[in-house]
């Protein structure tokens, strides 16, 4: 486990590198943090969850936290650029991550 979390935190990493180096806006952010929370789900869940809508994800006990991440991505994925708004959306994944 240890290991299948470091993997998706580098990849959580990864996209805010891209971010921060304007590589990404704060749209593209969101929807790479979530497919990355979608493929680390359906590690931890051994099943296919990608086609998983939000509400799928906070209808499962284990997987309520991903879909409040979700949530919270759809709303600015929007929005204009935030760099307080993507810090937060990182420290959230990484939170999940570490925990589950």
């Amino acid at each position: 486990p240890g290991t299948v979390r470091q993997h998706y935190e580098q990849e959580v990493e990864a996209s805010y590198r891209r971010y921060s180096r304007g590589e990404l806006d704060l749209r593209a952010l969101h929807l790479e943090l979530a497919q990355t929370m979608r493929e680390f789900t359906g590690h931890r869940l051994g099943t296919d969850v990608r086609s998983w809508t939000r509400a799928d994800a906070a209808g499962h006990g284990a997987t309520q936290r991903v879909g409040e991440l979700l949530a919270r991505w759809e709303e600015p994925a929007f929005a204009a650029r935030s760099d307080a708004e993507a810090a937060a959306s990182v420290h959230a994944a990484r939170e999940v991550i570490r925990s589950w």
